[in-house]
């Protein structure tokens, strides 16, 4: 029969008899399971789950660093995204402007182009009434003027419609633009966090 060497029980202190070949004990007292370690002539008890942790301090060390190098490359790749989502917020932005700078020209020549068409015309008429040589050749001058201005008037309201659509689709792209970036934000937050959190599992290890 194997001898027995008394140890101490790591967990709960209780006395224990384990024989001199065992490898694996549990104690009857608080029934931790312990491995027997052999080292100089000494032997002592290690609890199974102090093992364990080493074990799993150890995976996820390898797996942070794993973790650290493929966040990594996806903060990179998520900030060079967030550059070209700028640079193109920006030109959408400057083409919104542009686009309502054009459409404010547009009504303007509109407006003043049919109003100065109706006072042209009204002194056309006025000057047709009067009826004297001169009148009648300013009438028609101004009857010409007021027909040719009204088109312009007339063309450049038709087009409004098409100047509106252009600016509601610039606002629209520069909206969905700033979304994208946004979201991209939150993401590059998401993976800084990530990284800082397996930075730290690396440092503790």
């Amino acid at each position: 029969m194997s001898d027995f060497i008394t140890l101490g029980c790591p967990s709960c202190g209780g006395n224990l008899a384990v024989t001199s070949d065992a490898e694996r004990f549990a104690c009857p007292y608080c029934k931790r399971e312990h491995l027997v370690r052999r080292s100089g002539g000494h032997v002592s008890l290690v609890p199974i789950i102090e093992k364990l942790e080493r074990i799993t301090e150890g995976v996820d060390r390898h797996a942070s660093e794993l973790a650290i190098q493929r966040l990594r490359e996806d903060r990179r790749i998520l900030k060079k995204r967030i550059h070209q989502q700028q640079d193109l917020a920006e030109t959408w932005r400057r083409r919104q402007l542009r686009t309502e700078s054009d459409l404010a020209g547009k009504r303007r020549l509109s407006v003043v182009a049919l109003v100065f068409a109706w006072c042209a015309g009204s002194l056309a008429v006025g000057f047709f009434i009067a009826g004297s040589g001169a009148s009648a050749c300013l009438g028609v001058v101004l009857g010409a003027s007021s027909v040719g201005t009204g088109l312009v008037g007339l063309i450049a309201r038709g087009e409004l419609k098409r100047r509106t659509d252009r600016v509601d689709d610039a606002q629209q792209q520069l909206q969905a633009s700033r979304r994208s970036m946004n979201e991209s934000y939150a993401e590059l937050e998401r993976v800084e966090t990530e990284l800082e959190h397996h930075l730290q599992v690396v440092r503790r290890a």
